[in-house]
């Protein structure tokens, strides 16, 4: 006889348990209680909202599929959105799949929740191997991005344009703060990066943060980070314009990337720097050499709050970097 799940949302109890589900059911790596509080309860917008597949006679956890909480802007508005993050579902519930699979059941669980906090919107930025199952969700939004990368190392570094310098970024302060207030402008929408929450998203990975100035003016910040064997990834990307500010950004952590090409002896040496690149970027990262790389970026857009227009959160509106 096929058994059966239940659903419900994370208690605080769970902690222990889903800290031990992680490691003992994927192959991500150990996650200690504060990793984990500090990536899933104490985010800046509150606690991420958790949907749990259980053994409706014994209450065992078999799945758990995680909604961390964000702001999106829309056309200048603030509105509360969730990225979905690391699904699980256990061999041993294998045997309840008796009907809508638990990930689909762990999903809607969790966006009832979602719309009962006030959600408006859910983006993900999935692995492609799952893009075949949302497939099966017409009402979701779907597009996606190019990556362009950039043989290292260079000859030589490339050149600032005139008053443009570039420094490690010293402070998270108001300096960073006007810089977001400027580059929000840029597209239709993107996840707000304001000091708070950019600190607190690359805060867990080992980033090189490197800020650019003009006139003593920050026009420039970028994340960035060596991703698998041999790349230097360009991630979460602010300029105060979609032009001379790009592109002197852009330049400032090209040259971060060849850097770290030319360091000797190094055991997997960078041969290549790449940046997800949106419509507003691709002419610049194309000026300055790039080409178009064998890898897209998908994004997948959920709207909760039947107020927001279709239109108005379109992929081709988006700013979404390569560690959303």
């Amino acid at each position: 006889m096929v058994g059966h799940l239940t659903y419900r949302l994370y208690q605080e109890e769970d902690l222990l348990t889903l800290v031990r589900f992680w490691e003992q059911e994927t192959n991500w790596g150990k996650i200690t209680v504060e990793k984990w509080r500090q990536q899933f309860i104490d985010t800046p917008y509150g606690e991420a909202s958790i949907a749990l597949a259980t053994n409706a006679d014994t209450g065992q956890i078999l799945g758990q599929f995680i909604f961390i909480p964000c702001l999106v802007c829309v056309n200048g508005r603030d509105v509360l959105a969730f990225r979905p993050f690391a699904p699980i579902i256990t061999k041993a519930a294998r045997g309840f799949l008796s009907g809508a699979h638990p990930i689909i059941e762990m999903y809607w669980h969790g966006v009832r929740g979602l719309q009962a906090r006030g959600g408006s919107l859910i983006y993900m930025v999935p692995d492609p191997r799952w893009l075949r199952f949302f497939r099966m969700f017409p009402f979701l939004t779907g597009g996606s991005f190019p990556l362009w990368s950039l043989p290292m190392p260079l000859a030589a570094p490339l050149p600032l344009d005139d008053g443009y310098t570039m420094k490690p970024l010293e402070m998270w302060d108001q300096l960073v703060d006007k810089l977001w207030h400027k580059a929000s402008c840029l597209h239709g929408c993107q996840v707000v990066r304001n000091s708070q929450t950019l600190r607190w998203k690359i805060g867990t990975g080992d980033y090189t943060l490197t800020a650019v100035e003009r006139e003593g003016e920050m026009v420039g910040l970028v994340a960035s980070q060596q991703r698998g064997d041999r790349q230097w990834l360009i991630c979460d990307l602010l300029t105060a314009d979609a032009e001379d500010s790009l592109r002197n950004t852009l330049i400032a952590v090209t040259n971060v990337a060849h850097c770290e090409a030319v360091i000797p002896d190094r055991e997997k040496p960078i041969i290549k720097v790449a940046v997800l690149a949106t419509p507003i970027m691709e002419p610049v990262v194309r000026r300055l050499g790039f080409v178009r790389d064998a890898y897209d970026f998908p994004l997948i857009v959920h709207i909760l709050d039947p107020t927001i227009p279709k239109e108005d959160v379109a992929p081709t509106r988006w700013y979404i970097s390569a560690n959303d």
